[in-house]
């Protein structure tokens, strides 16, 4: 079972410069539905953008969100770009969910945002709520193509766990 969903977070960075706009858009995606409370994390593809840097940067392979709900209350950001001198941005943020403010703690993300390797300013981004629409109808559960299904069916009577591989006929002997 696959889960996907779109998300865009924007606002600012405090620079040594002042501040500068910010944002990225992403689909997270998992081949587990669970990760959404946190048994794993999110794959993260998309743009980045910060003003007088860089505009729609692709985020970097590696890229991940981790949900720690209910239990730990928080949402994990980790991506990173490169602008177009090549310098590597990394932001690390992370949304801390407060059961006394629940709306505000879900749609703000507060991080750190580092120029290669190096601490560049604090962010807060914020998830516009006029964007909600758009990101409850992202949310996808895939349950795989038919043949996938028959594939884990044919392993389990076999014995076999996903991701094993099948016996051929030089280890059965």
């Amino acid at each position: 079972m696959r889960l996907t969903f779109r998300e865009t977070m924007s606002g600012w960075v405090e620079t040594p410069d002042g501040h500068k706009s910010f944002s990225f858009s992403i689909e997270a995606a998992s081949p587990r539905a669970r990760a959404i409370a946190g048994w794993s994390p999110m794959g993260l593809q998309g743009r980045a953008s910060l003003d007088g840097v860089v505009e729609e940067a692709e985020i970097l392979p590696g890229a991940f969100l981790w949900v720690g709900l209910p239990f730990h209350r928080v949402l994990r950001y980790h991506l990173s770009f490169r602008d177009p001198q090549g310098r590597l941005w990394r932001f690390h943020g992370t949304k801390d969910v407060r059961l006394t403010s629940p709306l505000r703690s879900m749609t703000t993300l507060r991080g750190l945002l580092f120029r290669n390797g190096v601490p560049y300013g604090k962010a807060e981004l914020k998830f516009r709520l006029e964007t909600l629409p758009a990101f409850l109808r992202s949310f996808r559960v895939t349950l795989g193509n038919r043949s996938d299904r028959k594939h884990l069916r044919r392993g389990a009577q076999d014995g076999l766990g996903a991701g094993k591989p099948r016996p051929t006929e030089a280890t059965r002997q």
